[in-house]
C-alpha cells in the first residue's frame, strides 16, 4: 500500500510475461505466494483477490481466455494459501518443524515438494472450468467429470513420484504426464492441431461479427498510442460473443467505426463500454481481425490418451511379472 506497487501489478505482469498467457499465470502464482506469506486465511484471500484477480482477468481476456471470476479467485487463493508451506515464511511448516524438532527451512522445502503435486490443479481450474462444475448441468455429466479428474490426478501423482504399477522409467513418467494433461485439458491438443481462430479481412469485421454464432470469439488487432510511452503500439483484443439469444455486435461492444480508404478507424468509443475498458480510443486504427474456427470435439483426445495409458499398464505389468519371476528364481 505504501509503495503503490499494487496499483501497477497488471502492468508489471504484462511486461514481464511478454504476452504469454502461461507466463502471466506463473508470475501471478509466484506473486500470490509472496503476498500470502505470514497471513491468516481470511486476510490472505482479501489481499490476493484484491490485487491479483483483476490482473488474471484483464491479461487473460487480452489473450482470448474468458474465465468465470470464481475460477480466477480460486486460482489466486490457492497459491496464496500455498504460502503456508513455502520457505522462507511458511507458517504451517514452522509449526510442523516445532513439533518434530526438524529444521524449519528443510521442512518447508519438503512440504513444498509434496505440494507441487497439487500445484498443477489451479492451472486446470483456469483452462478447464468443468473441474469447478461450471457448466455441468446434470448428475451424469458431473460423475463423468469426477471420474476423469480422479484418474488424471492419480496419473499426475504417479508421474511425479516415479511409480505407477512398478517404478517408472523416465519415458513412462513423461507419458503419464502427457495422459494426465490430455485428460485434464483435452482442448490443448485440439488447439494445437486445429487453430481456434482464422484470419479474416478486417474491412469486413462488422459483417463477420454479425454472422458469428453465439459464444464465438473475435480477435481484433489495432494500433494506438501507448499511454506510458506516448508511442504507437500494436495491441490485440478479444471479444467474447454473447452466449444468450441476442448476438453481440460491434456497437454492443462499444465501437463506432469508420472506413477510410483501406483502413478502419475508430470514430468513437461508447462511454464505460467494454471497448473503452479494453483501451480503445478515438482515432485508433484496426489493422487485422480473426474469428472462431470450426474445431472437432475435444473429447476425441480421450481415445488416444486412454490407449496410451493402456500401453503403459501392459508394459509395466509385463515388467513387474518378469522381475517377480527373476526374483523367485534367485531365491
Amino acid at each position: 500500500s505504501l509503495t503503490g506497487v499494487g496499483q501497477v501489478l497488471t502492468e508489471i505482469v504484462e511486461v514481464l510475461s511478454g504476452g504469454s498467457l502461461i507466463m502471466v499465470l506463473l508470475l501471478t502464482a509466484i506473486i500470490c505466494l509472496i503476498l500470502g506469506m505470514g497471513l491468516p486465511t481470511t486476510a490472505n484471500y482479501i489481499v490476493v483477490a484484491t490485487l491479483m484477480a483483476q490482473v488474471v482477468q484483464e491479461l487473460g481476456a487480452q489473450n482470448g481466455l474468458f474465465v468465470p471470476l470464481i475460477a480466477i479467485h480460486l486460482f489466486v487463493f490457492y497459491f496464496g494459501i500455498m504460502a503456508d508451506v513455502t520457505p522462507p515464511v511458511g507458517l504451517a511448516s514452522f509449526a510442523a518443524a516445532a513439533i518434530s524438532g526438524a529444521d524449519p527451512i528443510r521442512t518447508g522445502l519438503q512440504a513444498f515438494s509434496y505440494s507441487l503435486r497439487t500445484a498443477i490443479l489451479p492451472f486446470f481450474f483456469i483452462f478447464n472450468t468443468e473441474l469447478l462444475l461450471i457448466g455441468v448441468d446434470n448428475i451424469w455429466y458431473g460423475a463423468f467429470v469426477f471420474a476423469y479428474a480422479i484418474v488424471a490426478i492419480l496419473l499426475f501423482s504417479s508421474a511425479v513420484q516415479g511409480y505407477f504399477i512398478i517404478k517408472n522409467r523416465k519415458i513412462e513418467s513423461l507419458l503419464l504426464l502427457v495422459v494426465s494433461v490430455s485428460l485434464f485439458v483435452p482442448k490443448l491438443w485440439i488447439n494445437y492441431l486445429y487453430p481456434p481462430l482464422k484470419k479474416i479481412d478486417h474491412m469486413h469485421l462488422v459483417s463477420s461479427m454479425d454472422a458469428l454464432d453465439k459464444g464465438s470469439k473475435v480477435k481484433i488487432l489495432w494500433q494506438g498510442e501507448d499511454l506510458r510511452t506516448g508511442k504507437l503500439k500494436d495491441f490485440n483484443t478479444f471479444i467474447q460473443m454473447d452466449d444468450k439469444d441476442a448476438k453481440t455486435t460491434i456497437e454492443d461492444y462499444g465501437l463506432i467505426l469508420n472506413e477510410s480508404g483501406d483502413e478502419i478507424i475508430v470514430e468513437d468509443v461508447v462511454f464505460n463500454s467494454a471497448a473503452e475498458r479494453a483501451g480503445f480510443d478515438f482515432d485508433h486504427i484496426i489493422t487485422g481481425a480473426a474469428v472462431s474456427a470450426n474445431q472437432p470435439n475435444e473429447r476425441w483426445v480421450y481415445i488416444p490418451a486412454m490407449l496410451l495409458l493402456l500401453y503403459i499398464i501392459i508394459v509395466q505389468t509385463v515388467r513387474k511379472r518378469r522381475n517377480e519371476a527373476i526374483s523367485n528364481l534367485t531365491t
